[in-house]
């Protein structure tokens, strides 16, 4: 046997069959290429390089922009009265009004 077999011998141990001969070790075969031919004369970069050239900008309309800065003012002041008329709130409120909110307690609910 050559060194090469008997290292591979030493290193993987005897029981793995081991060719003597480096013509009957098998290759992998080989994939051929598979080219894929450009069906287009534009690169992406300058596809989207164009796309970004013709982007428009978006068009904000103030008054929408208003009208929602109204709805949202008015969901929370509605938000806020319903918290003021919470009984726990109102507790928490009295509390704090007397002074004697240093406690930390909150009474419950009735």
């Amino acid at each position: 046997m050559d060194s090469a077999v008997q290292l591979r011998q030493r290193q993987y141990g005897s029981a793995l069959p081991v060719p003597e001969h480096q013509s009957l070790i098998m290759s992998a075969p080989s994939t051929p290429k598979i080219v894929l031919k450009s069906t287009t004369k534009m690169s992406l970069n300058e596809r989207f390089t164009n796309m970004l050239k013709n982007k428009q900008p978006p068009t904000v309309s103030i008054r929408a922009t208003m009208q929602q800065q109204q709805l949202a003012s008015a969901r929370n002041r509605r938000l806020a009265q319903q918290m003021e008329n919470r009984p726990s709130v109102q507790a928490a409120l009295k509390l704090k009004q007397d002074g004697s909110g240093e406690s930390g307690s909150i009474p419950s609910r009735q």
